[in-house]
């Protein structure tokens, strides 16, 4: 019966956010050098998580996604791109939140990365 509640935190979720700019000192800016495709918004979303910061769901409010083309015809090359790119993430996240490589997240990152 409340206007929101919580959801659990998920690698690779791309949830629609709505924020307010009163945050805007907490909230993470998304990392600049991934390029279109792949890692730029679920990369900010585990950012969040490591931050602290908790995601709620609206109820009674929903949105959908379209699907259509693809807006990259070498899909794969921008992934290459970007996992280069993540690894320069993942240093910089490290430091900036005291992670350690047992992190579950951190793992996760670098199983995509690595592996």
């Amino acid at each position: 019966t409340e206007a929101s509640y919580g959801i659990a935190h998920e690698h690779r979720f791309e949830p629609y956010v709505i924020g307010s700019r009163n945050m805007r000192k907490e909230v993470p800016l998304f990392y600049p050098y991934f390029r279109g495709f792949g890692f730029d918004k679920y990369s900010w979303y585990d950012e969040l998580a490591w931050s602290g910061i908790k995601l709620r769901v609206m109820r009674d409010f929903y949105l959908f996604h379209a699907k259509h083309e693809s807006s990259y015809p070498n899909r794969q090359e921008l992934l290459d791109v970007n996992r280069e790119c993540a690894q320069g993430f993942m240093r910089d996240v490290l430091g900036r939140y005291g992670l350690q490589e047992g992190d579950p997240l951190w793992n996760e990152w670098f199983k995509e990365i690595y592996l």
